[in-house]
């Protein structure tokens, strides 16, 4: 477990950072800007990086699903072997798993993959 707002995002910096083919992640446009910068370089690496944001925050080079997503909500991926989810606010209360538990890396794969199966049926009902 991790805890503290600070801390969280210093660990997704580093789990990006430290990703090596692939990082998937879903969170609102709110807690974006925080890593922004961390998933641009990975793309920049050759890095596929996959996000599924609300809003309409521009993220260069990743490949990007658009669907509802509530504040504070946040999972990441990386090389299909480490994840962290859990809920960040901006507190020093906000706490976060972090595991290599590989059936906790494949429940919350299959939860991203939902994700971006209701982002692509919403953008087809859309331009229907």
């Amino acid at each position: 477990t991790i805890s503290g707002f600070n801390h969280i995002i210093d660990k997704i910096r580093n789990i990006i950072s430290d990703a090596r083919e692939r990082v998937y992640v879903s969170m609102s446009e709110k807690e974006l800007p925080f890593i922004k910068e961390e998933l641009e370089e990975a793309v920049k690496r050759g890095l596929k990086v996959v996000a599924i944001i609300s809003g309409d925050s521009d993220l260069k080079g990743a490949v990007v699903h658009r669907i509802d997503k509530p504040s504070g909500q946040v999972r990441l991926i990386a090389d299909s072997s480490y994840v962290l989810t859990g809920n960040i606010t901006g507190s020093d209360d906000d706490t976060c798993l972090y595991s290599k538990n590989r059936p906790l890396v494949e429940l919350i794969k299959d939860s991203l993959k939902n994700e971006i199966r209701l982002a692509e049926y919403k953008e087809v009902k859309a331009n229907d």
